[in-house]
This record gives C-alpha cells, structure tokens and sequence, in this order.
C-alpha cells in the first residue's frame, strides 16, 4: 500500500454466506493517519486442497490497492467494505492452493484451450514493442500440465524460468477462456517470476491467442489481445497435435436419449427393490431362522417397545421388540436405520455354560435383559 507497507495479515471480522470480511490485525500509518485495513472475499470451494475467491472490495486510490482503509474508530460494515459491483465477472478470480497440494498433483485441472503442442510461440510485452519467437510449449504429454521451452527470450519476457505450468482452474466468460497457472519453479521473486499467473484464451482454427498476467485473472480489461502491465501477449501456432477430447452433437444426444430412458428404470427398480425389503427383511437368508415363517406365532416374545439411540454422524439407531406389525411412535428428527426384526425369534433357551455347569445367571436377572432374546451356546 505505502513504501512502509509491503503485507498485511488478516482476522476474519464478519461472515455472511460466501462473503467474509476481513480486517488487518495492526494499524498503518498512511499520509499521517493509522488505519485499519479491511478487505472483502467472496470465497468458494473447489476442493479440499483448492478453493478461490473473488474480491469484493474496489482498489482504493490512496493506497492504489483494494483495501478499504479507515481510521482506527471508525466502525465498518460489511456493506461498507464489499462496494465492488455485483454480480463478480467470473474470469477476476484469485487462487488458493493447500500447502503443498500442488507438487502432489492434488490441485491440478484440465489445462482447457490449451491441450494441444504448438511449434512456434511469438512471445510480446504488454505495449507489443518487444517481442522473441522460436519458443514451443506441449500441452499433451499430461494434459494438466503446460511446459514451455523458451528459446530466445529474456528474462523479463517469461514468468517461469523453468518453464513448467500446472493448470489450476478454467473458466470461461465471455469470448475467453481464463486459465490459472501455477508455475512449478523451486522459487520465485515475484517481480519477474510469479507463482500464479491468469491467461486470457481465444481460439482460431489451430492457432492461439494468449495473453498472461502475473498472480491473478486482473478483471475484464484482459482479453486474448490485450493486457494490462506488466502482462504478457502471446500467438501460438504451428499445432503439431491435439489432445483435446471432443464430443460431437450425435453422441451427446444418444447419451441424453439413454440416460432419459434407462434412468426412471433404474430408478424404479431401486424403489421397489427398497419396498421388497422393508416389508420381507433384507437380512434374511436361506438358514437363517429369524425368517423361518414356519415359527408359530404363539412363540413370539412379548417385549415392549424400547429405543437405543447413538449419535454416530447424525443417525439415530433404534431397536424395537418384535410385535407383529411396527409400533407406530414418534419418529425422532434426523436420518434414521431401523433394525428389520419382524420375524419371530428361536425359542428362547436358558444360558448354560455346558449340560452340567452352573447357570450362567439367574431367571431373574435375566429377565429384561438381552438373555430373553438370545441364547449363547458354549461348547467344551
């Protein structure tokens, strides 16, 4: 902001659904006055290793930022902060990427508009007066990747001195693609090379043009031709290969007849499938004698209604008796997994170690307990 302030650290001060409010931590001292900087994000998950927001907050003239400064006693709002006009462009977004994440190939995506190897790159600064060619790029050999072999260009007309981009995050608006790059150098100084670059895409035939833009997609004033300082413009030519997967009308369209077709079907049978067990007991099988409907019902247990509940994840178990029908109750809020215990049970026997041991507990201490509806045979 000032040639005393090179960074800012941040609080989360207000938060309302995908807005959050920040607020720096210390006061700055501005053109005499200590501040308090506020920054407004709209944030937004991709995955757990890869989100990106888009700010909120306009680029303040006294500081040439998009910090919203106040003095220390002035109270801020969220709506005084967040004054960007809405809705966002979706190509001015900035990336986030997990610690890490990206040299374990967790945040990469489809390097979209650009999976093709093209021969020949004319590279130019951002006025168009200087200018290198003889450059190539292979965007096939992994298709999340971009890698650059500079041939004749300076230092200042690339922003990877490797060369090797790993695509974060496409997205397209208007006429362009923009692609989030993030460069794979061990280090770099962030004045001629950066860890995240924008490019601006547009395609003619089997030529490119590109325009890149250090750390972030800067707002619409990047097009595939033009680019704001210290950006870069680009041609790419000489397509030696495509790797780009396309899907024509005819195929899209059988997908949609059989997905249209199929999927009530399938849907259905689930439907009954779910009904089928409900009312005959999916746990059954052939030798089991919970399902053995020869059982006379004048063997059934008379118990009465009990419940169990465990929180595990937000589900409530339950476990009824075994009345012949399900015991009509309150059903208690949340998702929750019945035990299918409509079959009658075996005939109860008593608990005995062996024939000659003792019993292993009472009569009437069992009664009540799980004793009354299972037996434990122990052989010698």
């Amino acid at each position: 902001m000032s040639y005393s302030v090179s960074s800012l650290d941040f609080a989360c001060e207000e938060n309302q659904g995908y807005k959050y409010l920040l607020k720096s931590t210390t006061t700055t001292l501005v053109f005499g006055s200590y501040i308090y900087g506020y920054l407004c994000i709209d944030l937004r998950r991709v995955s757990q290793y890869k989100y990106y927001y888009y700010i909120g907050t306009t680029v303040e003239q006294t500081v040439n930022e998009h910090i919203y400064g106040r003095v220390a006693a002035t109270t801020v709002t969220m709506a005084d902060a967040c004054n960007r006009a809405e809705p966002y462009e979706e190509s001015t977004y900035v990336m986030l990427v997990k610690d890490g994440a990206a040299y374990s190939s967790l945040g990469e995506a489809s390097c979209t508009g650009l999976l093709a190897n093209y021969g020949s790159i004319t590279v130019q600064d951002y006025t168009g007066a200087t200018s290198c060619s003889g450059s190539s790029v292979n965007g096939c050999s992994d298709r999340t990747q971009l890698q650059f072999t500079y041939a004749s260009c300076a230092t200042s007309m690339v922003f990877s001195s490797g060369g090797l981009f790993m695509c974060m995050r496409a997205t397209t608006y208007g006429d362009y693609i923009y692609l989030a790059l993030w460069n794979n150098d061990t280090t770099v100084d962030d004045s001629s090379t950066y860890r995240f670059t924008c490019m601006a895409i547009s395609l003619d035939g089997s030529n490119a043009y590109v325009t890149e833009y250090p750390r972030y997609c800067k707002d619409t004033s990047q097009t595939s031709v033009a680019v704001p300082t210290p950006g870069l413009i680009m041609q790419f030519s000489g397509q030696t290969e495509t790797c780009e997967i396309i899907v024509d009308g005819a195929t899209y369209l059988m997908f949609i007849v059989i997905m249209v077709t199929l999927g009530p079907l399938v849907i259905l049978g689930l439907v009954v499938l779910a009904c089928l067990c409900h009312k005959n007991g999916c746990p059954c099988s052939k030798k089991s004698t919970w399902c053995n409907k020869n059982v006379d019902d004048s063997s059934r247990p008379t118990t009465t209604y009990s419940q169990r509940s465990d929180s595990v994840n937000n589900t409530v178990f339950k476990m009824t008796g075994l009345p012949p029908l399900w015991i009509k109750h309150k059903r208690p809020f949340g998702p929750i997994v019945e035990a299918n215990m409509i079959k009658p049970l075996p005939k109860v026997e008593s608990l005995y170690s062996n024939t000659k041991g003792e019993r292993l507990m009472s009569s009437k201490s069992r009664k009540g307990s799980l004793g009354s509806l299972f037996s434990f045979n122990y052989k010698n």
